[in-house]
């Protein structure tokens, strides 16, 4: 196995380094240092782009992306797998999953990513020269402890057995770092450390500002590839790409004789302080890579706060984030999903009977297998007032949970609950704190910066009143926590509800209001600096137009119609000219007259001739007044027209019968009953049997309409086919009783009968056998004869097994062989077997003979149409 640069590196202290606040001071003084000896070039934090979802397993991010759109997740594969830098023993079940504490390296940290390049600097002493680039993730006390978790890029140079003080220039990947040897000879002349990222833990966001990234990954374009699912294999060297820069190698250069005997000098001599020596150069593009592609991009949970203003129920607001272009899901609630904004953050809305659920879980399932994270269902607290009275010392609190039904209880942290209102005041404070939190019993928080102001508190009064008929509106706090009743601080937020007008008057506006102009029944008011008054103005109402109906039944076929109109209250100088019609269809349509008092009038229109629809206009010539001589709404033409009322549908066209069909294709029926389909022009009403005859052909009697059924324009009509045979149909006898909806009768005035539909043919004669006779000669010697069997009328269904052989003498063996023949004639062959005597040939009746109206042989019931009195051949 190749040397694996990682493992080399087990026994220096970046492996060991605690990261407590001690620690931290130590490592900020040494990059200070550094800073006197070192340079950099390169643009950090513009390879990572985006840090994924908290995984609920490791308490780290499940990904991290960079700016090609790779993500990688922490390499946590281990056992007797090399693949992420673990040896046997690190993970304690490398079965089981990884977790927090009790799962996860002894070692206390994991990559992202980790590349490194090792060089010789000088085949005498064995100095060397070390780079590691990493995206790690630690613990702040430096073993695995919950909610330690931190994550951060690296960047570390070591270099070994320089010349003294001398100037280095070094090329990795992510930038150029430029260097002043140690003075002193020896082991780690150059020792650089470059950790960006190192935040609260919790907070991984800093590491994307550090130079790593974009990822660093096998060179696919040389054999051979990167493992499956990993941008490569530590044990195995191999050039990488990935660089912005373009520099995807490890290089070092100073003055002559720097890296005299080194395997691994630059190639080229140009490179270097000197543009001819070899050894002030060296370079290496084989790197030493761990890292593992992400598969699943996991979801963030990161708010659910619900809504509830009655027993009923009530709404939970979800929010959540990962990766763009996911399907993001509740668990439960019927399942919804949630909406994307195309930036990777989602929301949706889930409804609930009852009481809250105390949690929700948010799946994301565009993942295999669905990743989920659970999150508490907590209502919203909404701070509206922290304000701080410098004068006085007083601090006023006042807050709103979003569950109006439970109202549950808020409390100022370390200050108090508010009271029922929502309100708290707090007195005798020397100094006001900086920002106030208030909790809900229901789980939900909120915190404000406290507004500080030195103006002493004064109560102003705050006057309600009204102009015109109507009442006073209502108010709401009553008055400001700490004033008298109708008086309040300033700044207070009033509610005004309950402005009612009296009958024949509206609200116009109001005065002193945030909404002057606003001509509904509620509005609000900050209160300002001083007194205030408040007006609701109310005026007269112009008339309006209720609403316009039909008095008659729609659709009419009536020459006049009255439209019904109704205002909204009594007007006056309501003539025809106020009037007009919108048509379709008809022509020579009029308005005739207007009729009636106070609140309704009644106007008659000409209907004209034609079939269409007519609509009656109010059309606001500024003519219409009430009693006070508002005109009909209000002053200007046309604000007073009414074009949305009820229209007539006039038709004059009488119905016709368009058909009268069997109901059954088949015109041949030996049936008790038969059905005829009939179809009217239009939809038709008052059809009953008296409306039907049946028409009778010679040979049937006794045939009548027994039932009709259907609607619209189409009716069944069921007739008894009486006795006998022959033909038969169906006549609409026309006695002005059917009429459409307009009342127009059938066909229009007069009798307009129908006698033309289509018949049955009514057959209900049986057939039977006529006769059997032989067709050959008698007596006879043949081994076959023939028998020709006749019937009364065509039939089918004939067979060998309709016909039976009687023998006499000594004859054996007889059978049929042949059955031949259609209509009303079959010839039926016969063996005659052995020996002599007499064979005659009956028929026997099994009720599979029929006509082609289906009537059995002889009727129904077996043997009435058995037939045994043929003639016999003598057989010789």
């Amino acid at each position: 196995m190749l040397n694996n640069i990682h493992n080399s590196l087990s026994s220096f202290p970046y492996k060991k380094i605690n990261f407590s606040f001690r620690s931290f001071i130590v490592v900020f003084l040494i990059a200070i240092m550094l800073l006197s000896t070192s340079s950099a070039l390169a643009v950090p934090g513009a390879g990572l782009v985006a840090v994924g979802p908290t995984s609920s397993l490791t308490g780290y991010p499940s990904w991290y992306k960079d700016s090609n759109g790779t993500r990688l997740e922490l390499c946590l594969d281990g056992g007797l797998n090399p693949i992420c830098g673990f040896l046997p023993g690190d993970i304690p079940n490398p079965a089981a999953p990884i977790s927090v504490p009790d799962n996860y390296p002894t070692t206390g940290e994991a990559f992202y990513m980790l590349g490194s390049a090792l060089m010789e600097t000088d085949s005498a002493t064995g100095g060397r020269a070390i780079l590691v680039l990493a995206l790690e993730a630690a613990f702040s006390g430096g073993t695995a402890v919950p909610g330690d978790q931190i994550t951060f890029g690296r960047v570390r140079i070591w270099i070994d057995n320089l010349i003294p003080s001398a100037q280095y220039r070094v090329t990795h990947p992510y930038g150029v770092d430029n260097f002043t040897a140690d003075p002193v000879f020896g082991r780690r002349m150059i020792r650089y450390v470059e950790d960006i990222g190192i935040g609260a833990p919790g907070d991984f966001t800093g590491a994307m500002n550090s130079r790593i990234g974009p990822f660093l990954a096998w060179d696919p374009a040389i054999l051979p590839a990167a493992p499956a699912g990993y941008i490569g294999d530590p044990d195995v060297l191999h050039p990488v790409t990935g660089s912005p820069l373009n520099t995807n190698f490890f290089r070092v250069e100073g003055p002559v004789g720097s890296f005299p005997g080194s395997a691994d000098q630059c190639a080229d001599p140009a490179l270097g302080d000197d543009p001819i020596a070899t050894d002030d150069c060296i370079q290496m593009d084989q790197f030493s890579l761990i890292g593992k592609y992400a598969t699943n991009a996991d979801v963030n949970a990161n708010r659910a706060t619900y809504s509830q203003s009655n027993a009923i129920g009530g709404r939970i607001d979800v929010f959540a984030n990962t990766e763009p272009g996911m399907d993001i899901q509740v668990d439960g609630f019927g399942s919804p999903f949630l909406i994307p904004d195309g930036n990777g953050f989602y929301f949706g809305q889930v409804d609930y009977s009852g009481n809250p659920p105390a949690q929700l879980q948010i799946m994301n399932t565009s993942d295999t297998p669905d990743s989920t994270k659970s999150i508490s269902v907590v209502d919203l607290v909404t701070i509206t007032k922290a304000d701080f009275n410098a004068d006085t010392g007083t601090l006023r609190i006042e807050a709103i949970s979003s569950d109006t039904f439970n109202d549950p209880i808020l409390t100022a942290a370390g200050l108090g609950a508010l009271d029922n209102s929502g309100k708290l005041e707090v007195t005798g404070l020397a100094i006001p704190p900086q920002n106030v939190t208030v909790t809900s019993a229901r789980g939900g928080s909120a915190t404000v910066a406290v507004v500080v102001s030195v103006a002493p508190d004064v109560c102003y009064s705050l006057t309600v009143g009204h102009t015109g008929a109507g009442s006073d509106p209502t108010v709401l706090p009553a008055n400001s926590l700490g004033c008298g009743l109708g008086t309040y601080f300033p700044g207070e937020n009033i509610t005004l509800s309950g402005a009612v007008p009296s009958a024949g008057s509206q609200i116009s506006g109001w005065t002193g209001t945030g909404n002057d102009a606003g001509t509904g029944d509620t509005n609000t008011v900050t209160m300002p600096n001083s007194d205030h008054g408040i007006t609701v103005n109310y005026v007269d109402s112009p008339p309006v137009v209720v609403s316009s109906v039909r008095q008659y039944a729609d659709p009419t076929n009536r020459a006049t119609v009255i439209f019904n109109v109704t205002f909204s209250e009594e007007v006056f100088a309501v003539d025809v000219a106020d009037f007009s019609l919108t048509t379709s269809g008809v022509s020579g349509e009029s308005i005739v007259s207007v009729t009636g008092t106070g609140a309704t009038r009644s106007v008659t229109v000409n209907t004209g001739a034609g079939n269409g629809s007519i609509l009656l206009n109010v059309a606001d010539n500024d003519t219409i007044t009430d009693l006070a001589g508002s005109l009909l709404g209000g002053i200007g033409i046309g604000n007073g027209s009414y074009t949305t009322g009820e229209m007539y549908t006039v038709d004059k066209t009488a119905p016709t019968v368009l058909s009268i069909v069997r109901n059954n294709p088949n015109p041949l029926t030996n049936g008790a009953s038969v059905t005829y389909f009939v179809t009217f022009s239009e939809s038709v009403r008052n059809i009953s049997t008296s409306d039907f005859s049946p028409r009778q052909g010679a040979g049937i009697s006794g045939a009548a309409v027994t039932a009709t059924s259907g609607s619209g324009t189409t009716r069944f009509v069921t007739v008894n086919t009486g006795l006998g045979s022959g033909t038969l149909g169906l006549d609409l006898i026309d006695r002005n009783t059917i009429m459409d909806a307009a009342g127009n009768v059938l066909g229009g005035t007069g009798v307009q009968s129908f006698t033309t539909g289509q018949e049955y043919t009514v057959d209900k004669a049986v057939p039977v056998v006529s006769s059997i006779a032989l067709l050959n000669p008698n007596p006879t010697s043949l081994s076959q004869v023939q028998f020709l069997v006749t019937f009364s009328e065509s039939v089918t269904g004939v067979n060998a097994a309709d016909f039976l052989i009687t023998r006499g003498g000594t004859i054996t063996g007889t059978s049929i062989s042949n059955v031949s023949g259609s209509g009303a004639a079959y010839t039926v062959t016969v063996n005659t077997g052995s020996g002599s005597g007499a064979i005659r040939l009956d028929v026997r009746d099994d009720d599979t003979i029929r006509d082609a109206a289906t009537n059995r042989l002889g009727g129904a019931g077996a043997n009435n149409g058995a037939y045994a009195g043929g003639p016999l051949y003598d057989v010789r």
